[in-house]
């Protein structure tokens, strides 16, 4: 539900602020599957990292992105996003 949703992304937050953790998502090979004048739809490779302390950087896990954007006016918005990771993500 909403509700848990909001829960689980809360306590998760606050847990990366109590360990001082600071994720990054770095991305690169977009592919566009999709593209109309309004609306994409893309493929994205990443790599996830986090950051502890300032002091500890690591790799967590590459994996990849899909998203699809409508066009509202002058901007793209994301209607829709999946990450899939290639291992477990804690």
């Amino acid at each position: 539900s909403g509700e848990a949703f909001y829960t689980f992304w809360r306590d998760r937050i606050a847990t990366f602020k109590r360990n001082k953790d600071q994720r990054r998502h770095l991305m690169s090979n977009v592919t566009f599957i999709e593209e109309t004048e309004s609306s994409a739809h893309v493929s994205i490779v990443g790599l996830l990292t986090n950051a502890r302390n300032e002091q500890e950087f690591s790799v967590v896990t590459t994996l990849n992105y899909e998203g699809w954007f409508v066009k509202a006016g002058n901007e793209w918005k994301i209607r829709r996003w999946h990450d899939f990771p290639d291992s477990c993500v804690k």
